[in-house]
């Protein structure tokens, strides 16, 4: 599978020690064949020793926009699995929104890592809407994973519309939470999902009441 590391170059990361020494754990975990970016206001595709220069040297410049991490899996075609590394420190996330729609990106995976102590982690909400994601994130010298949503997760939006029972309801409700928590954030709500849930929420009352006596109904 093609993976892509996204690494925050903003100047928020300049000489910030533990940022780097993650990022320097990281790279050292991918694969060979790996791609790299640095990402600011703008955009680069780097090659492997680059990003290690730039760990070394714990360098960082200009603003952070997720906007150019949309950018530059457009410009290259890339729908593999994002790997994205930021100190949080986020302007405008709603471009990144607008850009990824516009460009109809779908990524097989996401992998967030923030490190901060009090991050904003709407720069997530763009790229692990709509595909399997884990958000990590590093602060006060602990790790903690604080959202998933799997493969299987995903597939409960598929099987919404067979759901009639309260039992297959507690069955999916745990996928069902994950996945409208991950398809919200940052946003006023998803309008179609919402939908969904109300007619879940419709046919599970009905065959509820289908239950009922008619005795009791009649009372």
């Amino acid at each position: 599978m093609p993976v892509l590391f996204a690494h925050d170059y903003s100047g928020s990361t300049r000489n910030a020690l533990e940022y780097h020494s993650i990022a320097k754990k990281l790279v050292n975990e991918l694969p060979n064949e790996a791609q790299f970016v640095l990402w600011d206001n703008n955009f680069e595709f780097v090659d492997r020793s680059k990003i290690i220069q730039v760990i070394s040297q714990h360098d960082g410049r200009g603003s952070t926009e997720p906007s150019q991490i949309v950018k530059a899996c457009n410009q290259a075609n890339f729908s593999g699995e994002l790997i994205i590394l930021t100190d949080g420190e986020v302007g405008n996330v709603d471009q990144a929104d607008q850009l990824i729609q516009q460009f109809g990106l779908t990524f097989t995976k996401v992998t967030v890592h923030i490190v901060n102590n009090n991050p904003n982690i709407s720069v997530c909400a763009p790229f692990a809407r709509k595909c399997p994601h884990e958000i990590i994130l590093y602060s006060n010298g602990n790790i903690q994973k604080i959202a998933q949503v799997t493969k299987e997760d995903r597939k409960v939006i598929e099987i919404m519309e067979d759901v009639k029972t309260e039992e297959h309801f507690d069955q999916i409700y745990d996928s069902l939470h994950n996945v409208i928590q991950a398809a919200t954030i940052g946003t006023v709500g998803d309008p179609i999902l919402r939908d969904k849930v109300v007619l879940l929420r419709q046919r599970i009352v009905e065959n509820k009441a289908k239950t009922v006596p008619k005795q009791l109904l009649e009372i």
